[in-house]
């Protein structure tokens, strides 16, 4: 029998570890054997059972001497497979480095196991977290509906999470990567503020548009999490000297919340306006005031950011294109290769316009506290088939719009949150919750009143 249910939350994970009535060591034990058992869902590349039996066995004997480190305190999590830890493999999903032991490991590594948090694995991404599809080491398959794609690079974390493998883990998001594999997962994912939270020790994809964030399964666990990424100052410039555990509750009254008119987003499925539309009533119920909000020129915005993303990543691969070609997956090469005929004058207009948008929107939506947007413009389409989903009476390749609305956020560089809001057919919807820079503590205090409404 399992001495754990499934879905347990970290909160109430660490509860019980504090009070020692499951040990550390049992936990990781259990965890450990439940990533064996479901190697079928294929979300992670490489397991550390020798290391997290070992530090299971240290952390239980912190707390026999009542040394609790926080909440964190041996929780088995997880880490996307582009954050190096040292002593592991760090593969970015490519033959390229399938052999690649990292000598160090990232700052928001070594934060969060200062915290007490034990690493089980790396999970997959799409080679070198540039999509889709495509990794050396397998795809994982989505727990809630093996039939549909799990979308997104950090596809492996969210599916360790969802699969009851492990209790929280650590993603990077471009351009919806977190937020993404974490809704058709029916998870919570926080894409934080740009510069918040440091990627040293994160191959990167396009340096101006990383960043790394929580997936785990509700707004609590998230929340302890990310401020598990912080440093000092920025925790106490977010949150004061509030406790992690009761940062915030889910009062929104008195917030105002944008609301984009759904038919002004295209593509845009009726599952996922009537999604939106629940939510903007959900909050405006708990107190909240709903503004209504013209839609973004997504059109004008995501041409700059593909032309930066597709020119940052050419620059960081370029050492390696010609002379390990054969290693890379001919797709991946072929995407990484393109962004090698960008002009240095297309790419820095590129960022001025950056500059100039994001100067737009900030003074647009000056006042709010948040901005409903939709995650997807629909669920993923079924594994194996064409790609192709119908919306409105038009069909479009999946993987040309899934990331429309989650792009945005990276390439204004505040934060983005996804939290499942309803389900189509059981699989679950998702809506997504854009803020000012620093703006996470409401951003989660707002999912919270929608995860409250949901149960």
């Amino acid at each position: 029998m399992p001495l754990l249910p499934d879905r347990m939350a970290i909160l109430e994970l660490a509860a019980i570890l504090r009070q020692r009535q499951v040990s550390v060591a049992e936990v990781v034990a259990e965890t450990l054997e439940r990533i064996s058992a479901a190697s079928h869902y294929e979300a992670f590349i490489s397991t550390t059972e020798h290391q997290a039996r070992a530090r299971a066995e240290a952390l239980d004997r912190e707390l026999a001497h009542g040394d609790y480190r926080g909440l964190l305190h041996g929780i088995p999590i997880c880490w996307k497979d582009n954050i190096e830890i040292r002593g592991t493999r760090t593969t970015c999903g490519s033959l390229v480095r399938a052999g690649a032991i990292s000598s160090t490991s990232a700052s928001i590594y070594d934060r969060l196991a200062e915290e007490g948090s034990i690493c089980v694995g790396k999970t997959q991404l799409y080679e070198f977290a540039y999509g889709p599809h495509v990794s050396a080491f397998g795809v994982p398959k989505n727990p809630v509906d093996a039939r549909y794609a799990t979308g997104g690079s950090s596809s492996g974390t969210a599916v360790a999470v969802a699969a009851n493998l492990c209790f929280g883990g650590i993603g990077t998001d471009t351009g919806g990567s977190i937020r993404l594999p974490a809704a058709y997962c029916g998870l919570v994912g926080l894409k934080p503020t740009k510069d918040l939270v440091p990627v040293d020790g994160i191959i990167p994809l396009s340096p101006s548009l990383d960043v790394a964030g929580p997936i785990a399964r509700t707004i609590d666990d998230v929340d302890v999490m990310f401020q598990a990424l912080l440093d000092q100052q920025a925790r106490l410039r977010l949150y004061g000297h509030k406790e992690v555990s009761s940062a915030f509750e889910n009062d929104v009254r008195g917030f105002r919340v944008g609301v984009i008119n759904p038919d002004e987003l295209v593509p845009l499925d009726d599952s996922i306006k009537h999604a939106l539309l629940l939510a903007a009533d959900t909050l405006e119920r708990s107190g909240a005031e709903i503004v209504e909000c013209a839609a973004p020129a997504l059109d004008v915005c995501q041409a700059a950011d593909r032309l930066i993303l597709r020119a940052e990543a050419f620059a960081w691969h370029e050492p390696f294109l010609k002379a390990l070609r054969e290693k890379y997956d001919p797709t991946t090469w072929d995407k990484l290769a393109a962004g090698g005929v960008i002009l240095a004058q297309d790419y820095l207009r590129s960022v001025e316009a950056r500059r100039i948008l994001s100067d737009r929107y900030f003074e647009a939506w000056a006042g709010l506290d948040a901005l409903l947007l939709p995650t997807s413009p629909c669920v993923p389409p079924m594994v194996g088939g064409d790609d192709v989903v119908a919306i409105g009476g038009q069909r479009y390749p999946f993987y040309s719009i899934f990331s429309r609305y989650t792009f945005f956020a990276n390439f204004l560089g505040i934060p983005a949150l996804t939290v499942p809001f309803g389900h189509l057919d059981g699989f679950p919807l998702a809506v997504q919750i854009i803020g000012p820079r620093l703006s996470e503590p409401k951003l989660l205090q707002v999912g919270k009143a929608l995860q409250s409404e949901k149960g």
